[in-house]
C-alpha cells in the first residue's frame, strides 16, 4: 500500500456533496483517508495520552493485548502491536494507526468534526457516485445503519482497486451532540479476516466521554 502522498488530497468529494468544498489535507496524507473525514475542528493539543493497559472484557476477545487511546471526548482500545501517530497538519486533527502489513499507511484512523459532516440521509447511490470520482472500480458491499455507544451511526464498506490491488475499507460515522466521529480501516480484501473481528472489537470498545 505504498501510495503517493498527493492520494489522501483526492477524496474530499463526500464532504464536498454536503457543504460544496472540504479542506485540502497536508501533502503528508494519501488517496487510502478520504478528506471527508478528516476535518476535524479540534487542534493536536486537545489530545491526551496513549497508555497500554491488558483488557479481558467481551467486546476485547479478538484483543487479548491492548492499547487504549483516549482524549477529552473519547476513549477506545486498539491492538497492542499497533502504533499511532497524529497529524500534523495545521487545522486539522485526527490520529493514525499503523501495524505492520500497512507499513507508512494507516491501518485505522480516527477524527471529529461539526456534526453536520455527517449526512445520515445519504444512499449508496449517493456514495458510489461520490467515491467513483477519487477511487477506481468502487464496489459497496455495505451501507447500514448501526450505533456506536448507544448513538445512531453509519457503517459503509466499499472496495477499490489502486496500482491493480484492491482494497477494503469500512468507514464508521456518528454524531454526538455537536460532534461528528470518523472512523475508518483500510487493508488489502485478502486481509479481511485478518482485520474485521479487530475493527468489531475497536468499534464496541468506543466510549464516548466528553
Amino acid at each position: 500500500m505504498n501510495f503517493l502522498k498527493e492520494k489522501y488530497k483526492k477524496t474530499s468529494c463526500l464532504f464536498a456533496f454536503a457543504a460544496g468544498a472540504m479542506l485540502l489535507l497536508s501533502a503528508c496524507q494519501n488517496k487510502t483517508q478520504p478528506e471527508y473525514l478528516k476535518t476535524e475542528s479540534s487542534s493536536p493539543a486537545n489530545e491526551t495520552s496513549i497508555q497500554a493497559e491488558t483488557s479481558s472484557s467481551a467486546t476485547d476477545q479478538s484483543l487479548p493485548q491492548v492499547n487504549s487511546y483516549s482524549n477529552k471526548a473519547i476513549k477506545f482500545n486498539y491492538p497492542a502491536d499497533w502504533t499511532s501517530e497524529k497529524n500534523p497538519a495545521e487545522d486539522i486533527s485526527y490520529v493514525n494507526f499503523f501495524d505492520s502489513k500497512s507499513g507508512s499507511d494507516p491501518v485505522f484512523w480516527y477524527s471529529r468534526g461539526e456534526a453536520w459532516l455527517t449526512d445520515f440521509n445519504r444512499t449508496a447511490e449517493d456514495y458510489k457516485a461520490l467515491l467513483s470520482e477519487s477511487y477506481s472500480d468502487v464496489v459497496i458491499t455495505d451501507l447500514s445503519k448501526t450505533t456506536i455507544d448507544g448513538n445512531e451511526a453509519i457503517k459503509l464498506v466499499f472496495q477499490y482497486k489502486a496500482d491493480d490491488v484492491e482494497y477494503t475499507m469500512t468507514q464508521y460515522e456518528t454524531v454526538v451532540g455537536p460532534v461528528s466521529f470518523q472512523f475508518n480501516c483500510t487493508y488489502k480484501s485478502d486481509l479481511s479476516n485478518d482485520y474485521e473481528n479487530i475493527l468489531d472489537s475497536i468499534i464496541s470498545s468506543i466510549e464516548f466521554t466528553g
